[in-house]
């Protein structure tokens, strides 16, 4: 009697490494994507109160919310979302581990377009700061 390997589980096992090695090419995307659009907004120090603002963005705005809406499409594709039955009651259907991998790595592009949005303000922040502390001098 040999041991019969578990298709199902090396299936699954397979489809969460490729979820885990496409999470930094996806990360990578949003981050760069984040950067890039960073440079339709426009920031300005409040000169009253000394508040750092920005302004503009529809752009970036865009691309976040078509983001979102794809993601939203793939996991409704993948079958992610759950049928019910008059009774409230879930009907079982096929998941496809693909798109529901896929739909996942979305949220991960997300996360790189905020992160490089943070970033941007952080870093405009402390050359405004640097600025207005040489001036001083």
């Amino acid at each position: 009697m040999g041991v019969k390997p578990n298709w199902r589980l090396l299936g699954q096992i397979s489809l969460a490494l490729t979820a885990v090695v496409l999470a930094l090419p996806a990360f990578v995307v949003g981050l760069g994507g984040g950067l890039l659009l960073m440079r339709s907004i426009r920031f300005w120090r409040d000169a009253a109160t000394g508040a750092l603002w920005m302004k503009g963005g529809a752009i970036y705005l865009a691309v976040w919310l078509g983001t979102v809406l794809l993601r939203q499409a793939v996991a409704y594709a993948s079958g992610a979302y759950t049928a019910t039955s008059g009774t409230g009651r879930a009907i079982p259907h096929p998941v496809n581990p693909t798109l529901a991998a896929l739909s996942a790595d979305l949220v991960i592009v997300s996360m790189g377009l905020w992160i490089a949005r943070a970033a941007a303000l952080v870093l405009k922040y402390r050359d405004d700061e640097r600025a207005a502390g040489s001036a001083l001098r």
